[in-house]
């Protein structure tokens, strides 16, 4: 199967061959559907739900949006490259993270997930999904919800809120 750069990759050769406009656009979706891009398809359908489907005031279990099986997620924040917090699954992310040269952004947020040796991270810009910390006095998070930076994969949750038109998430778990 191939994964996130090389679906990109295979776009990318479909658009710069000799034929140009809708049908390369139409061969590099079909390329990409038949080798399998399933990691991209799972990232793109989270977003997706995230931004069109998730009501504005629920909390969503992660599990249930993202169809890979996952251990551990953190959420690495806008201007932040790494986890602060120490325990060890977090210092797994965090190599990771300098082994893709993750760098802090001001726009960019991250949800990082492991199993094993295995990472996933999909990546949002604030302008279309903001993120928010849970420890802002305009946030009242449901009783049934703790905003953390990282968390076991079956508990982690996202919760959809809006403040002047603007909708934001706040990344946790459920307690």
């Amino acid at each position: 199967m191939i994964m996130g750069k090389q679906c990109a990759g295979i776009v990318d050769k479909a658009k710069n061959t000799a034929i140009k406009g809708a049908v390369a656009t139409i061969i590099a979706g079909f390329l990409v559907i038949f080798q399998g891009c399933a990691e991209d398809r799972d990232k793109s359908r989270l977003k997706s739900f995230l931004l069109q489907e998730q009501k504005i005031g629920t909390v969503v279990k992660l599990s249930s949006i993202y169809d890979k099986e996952m251990d551990w997620v953190c959420v690495v924040r806008p201007y932040h490259d790494q986890i602060y917090d120490e325990n060890p699954q977090n210092l797994a992310i965090n190599e990771f993270l300098q082994e893709i040269k993750y760098r802090e952004r001001e726009h960019l947020w991250s949800l990082v997930m492991s199993k094993n040796d295995s990472f996933d991270i999909i990546t949002f810009r604030r302008s279309k999904m903001g993120i928010a910390f849970g420890n802002e006095s305009w946030i009242h998070l449901p009783e049934n919800f703790e905003a953390v930076e990282c968390t076991d994969f079956e508990q982690s949750a996202i919760f959809k809120i809006s403040l002047e038109g603007r909708v934001y998430f706040v990344f946790g778990r459920i307690k």
